[in-house]
């Protein structure tokens, strides 16, 4: 059953999905360096008036798009930046939502005939200053499911608010085009930051688990 409270950063990365716990390698370092800046971007622009002249520096791009393999750091990185935003800006509407089970907690709200509540989490999702939509293409493509994140991409596209969405995807630009042609094309006037490597995921598996299980090879 679907809450609002799913829609919440999830507290068990509060301290472990930050960037002074990201592991930097030559491959990261790029996208590393400009999400860190992002990071300090928005307690500067809201301090500056419309007229500033060095407000274009620091204005930060709709939509900040984190591509690459399974376990390159995606959706760390993506969750730091928006802890970082929590903590340094005003701690509210930051969201985090994973693409696939997040539709599906909607979709259920039908199921029970309970849409006022999805429309009051939807209006969240296209009004959050901060939204993360992680592992967007995973999900199954149905006709309900693209008109949905079409909406959603254009509401906060073409929102007067200064709003900020950062997506995840094992998906190149290119391939997102040919699945979802209408939020690529909105996701190319952003940023697209391509994180290359190995997945980490089994050497950290390794290090935590694996001297307490025995024969586990380090």
């Amino acid at each position: 059953m679907f809450t609002l409270n799913d829609l919440a950063l999830p507290q068990n990365t509060r301290n472990t999905y930050r960037l002074n716990t990201f592991k930097v390698n030559k491959d990261l370092a790029s996208a590393f360096a400009s999400i860190a800046n992002y990071c300090f971007y928005y307690p500067t622009l809201e301090k500056m008036g419309e007229d500033d002249p060095e407000r274009e520096k620091v204005l930060i791009p709709p939509f900040i798009t984190l591509s690459g393999p399974p376990g390159t750091g995606k959706t760390h990185l993506a969750l730091a930046l928006l802890w970082e935003w929590y903590y340094n800006q005003r701690p509210l509407d930051t969201l985090f939502c994973p693409v696939e089970r997040t539709l599906s907690k909607f979709k259920s709200c039908f199921s029970v005939d309970n849409y006022k509540l999805f429309d009051q989490g939807w209006d969240c999702l296209e009004k959050a200053d901060w939204l993360c939509l992680d592992d967007l293409g995973a999900e199954r493509l149905t006709d309900w499911a693209i008109t949905k994140l079409d909406s959603l991409i254009d509401a906060r596209y073409m929102s007067d608010d200064v709003l900020s969405t950062v997506i995840t995807t094992n998906s190149t630009l290119s391939e997102l085009s040919e699945r979802l042609p209408r939020i690529a094309s909105r996701l190319s006037e952003g940023v697209v930051f391509e994180l290359k490597g190995m997945d980490y995921r089994p050497l950290k598996g390794l290090r935590e688990w694996g001297k307490a299980v025995p024969g586990c090879q380090q």
